[in-house]
């Protein structure tokens, strides 16, 4: 969870040159855990009634230590990210990056919430639907271009990435002057 620049991650024993890979190689590895967690907590929530007694206290604590790690490892997912986007702005992969692992933080809470108070299904699947059509109506309603090119814009060795911001839709429609300024600028050198 420290905040070190791209070129101390090896000072850390992490074997990424850059933030990129830093980031996608974490990535990836939490979309397995948080499969592999989802997928134990399901099976755990559907038979859990049928335990009883210190067999039923043990699955509980385990499945609920289990529900905390995986948000641990959310956390680190979403700092590697935030490091990530201050170093090289934002872009869409980034965005979405960013939207789902608040999703994935809301469906954690729910399985927690479902683990420690043992709600009726109809609430918990109405939860999950709920938490995900919000998900989809926010990246709906937020301008992702816009917010892309007017306040974190991408970087490349430090300059600004017109190329991709070029390549946005009519939303991106403030970068494009500078983009084009730019280009005029490299082709009269």
């Amino acid at each position: 969870f420290s905040s070190v620049g791209e070129r101390e991650l090896a000072e850390l024993g992490i074997n990424s040159l850059t933030y990129s890979e830093y980031v996608r190689k974490g990535f990836f590895e939490l979309l397995i855990a948080a499969s592999i967690a989802g997928g134990l907590l399901l099976y755990v929530l559907r038979y859990f009634e049928k335990l009883r007694g210190r067999l039923a206290a043990v699955v509980h604590l385990f499945s609920t230590i289990l529900t905390i790690e995986t948000g641990f490892l959310l956390l680190s997912a979403a700092k590697r990210l935030m490091l990530y986007a201050d170093a090289h702005g934002l872009t869409r992969a980034r965005v979405f990056g960013f939207v789902f692992l608040v999703w994935l933080g809301i469906l954690l809470t729910i399985f927690l919430i479902q683990l420690l108070q043992r709600v009726k299904q109809q609430w918990f699947f109405g939860s999950v639907v709920a938490a995900t059509l919000f998900i989809l109506m926010l990246v709906n309603i937020i301008n992702v271009d816009g917010l892309i090119a007017t306040s974190y814009k991408p970087t490349v060795n430090n300059e600004i990435d017109y190329y991709y911001l070029a390549n946005l839709s009519a939303d991106a429609e403030q970068a494009w002057q500078p983009a084009i300024e730019d280009s005029i600028e490299i082709i009269s050198r």
